[in-house]
């Protein structure tokens, strides 16, 4: 049985992989930074944590002399858009330092064997202007946060020519679920309608995404992980696309359906800068069937976030 390495493990995504991957012997390794939250794994028995920084050389050698890693999922990240807008610093330290740190372990510590494989996004295409990007789309990041996951894919291509680093690198579009931390749009949507407080959206509300439930995308992660080929990369695409205006409306709808009468307006705020207006791509290549449709999830969603705030 593989023993898996999960960094960022208690955060949002990392925590649903985690439970997905329940037959495996899994080490959690996350910095508990302010979107991480050990009660997402907490009663998962297949797994052990280790608080610890993907920065940190020393400590990756000794979890690395302690277990047998045959695989690495990097979900480690700092990934909030407005954050990196005010201070890119902590983002190319995570999401590129971190990521050469973390190789660089593993290179000392695998002999012609392992799998590395790096969470990514969507955002590193910036704009779509209306066409499907494919993974053969040259990469062109229009943000802070965007700039240093492609900064890190790179770094990995780098790696795979000079060393033949065994890596993989999945791009998801926005990930939606319960437990996700509100400063993202719908937990913060969900909060505000709660409790009738405006729901501001920036500029015209217009920026369109698709939205991946993450267990839809965690599931993908798997089918990577058991039949992806090293030095590829794989998309993971979305069933909807919907406006961030649109998606909204859609949640007050959920909890309309709730019996709960939203009394709140939607206002618009002024639009962060360079705020990228859509994202599209395709995922042929890995050929995942989504499961869980928009309607479905955000149902699902609003039902327990009124029950956990009974």
């Amino acid at each position: 049985m593989s023993k898996i390495l999960v960094t960022g493990g208690a955060g949002f995504i990392g925590s649903y992989f985690v439970k997905e991957m329940k037959e495996h012997d899994i080490v959690v390794l996350d910095k508990l930074t302010y979107a991480s939250d050990l009660d997402r794994i907490k009663d998962e028995s297949h797994m052990t944590f280790v608080e610890g920084d993907i920065c940190d050389k020393a400590g990756l050698d000794i979890l690395f002399n302690t277990y047998d890693f045959d695989i690495v999922v990097n979900f480690a990240a700092e990934s909030h858009v407005d954050k990196s807008i005010e201070d890119a610093s902590q983002f190319i330290m995570t999401n590129v330092f971190g990521v050469q740190v973390l190789m660089d372990v593993c290179r000392k510590h695998w002999h012609k064997k392992g799998l590395f494989i790096q969470i990514s996004t969507d955002e590193v295409y910036g704009p779509s202007g209306g066409e499907d990007f494919d993974e053969t789309t040259p990469l062109n990041p229009k943000n802070p946060y965007a700039a240093s996951k492609a900064a890190a894919e790179h770094l990995i291509k780098a790696y795979e020519n000079t060393y033949d680093f065994p890596s993989i690198i999945t791009r998801s579009s926005n990930n939606y679920g319960f437990s996700q931390h509100k400063e993202k749009l719908i937990p913060k949507t969900l909060d505000n309608i709660f409790h009738h407080r405006p729901i501001g959206l920036y500029g015209d509300g217009l920026q369109e995404r698709c939205w991946l439930h993450v267990k839809d995308h965690v599931k993908a992660i798997r089918k990577v992980l058991e039949e992806g080929r090293p030095h590829e990369i794989y998309n993971i695409s979305g069933k909807s696309r919907l406006t961030n205006l649109d998606m909204v409306k859609t949640i007050i709808k959920a909890f309309k359906k709730q019996g709960f009468v939203y009394k709140g307006e939607i206002e618009f705020i002024t639009d962060r800068p360079g705020h990228d207006t859509s994202y599209r791509m395709t995922d042929h290549k890995l050929g995942y069937e989504k499961k869980i449709d928009m309607n479905d999830g955000l149902n699902e969603i609003v039902s327990l976030f009124m029950n956990q705030n009974k």
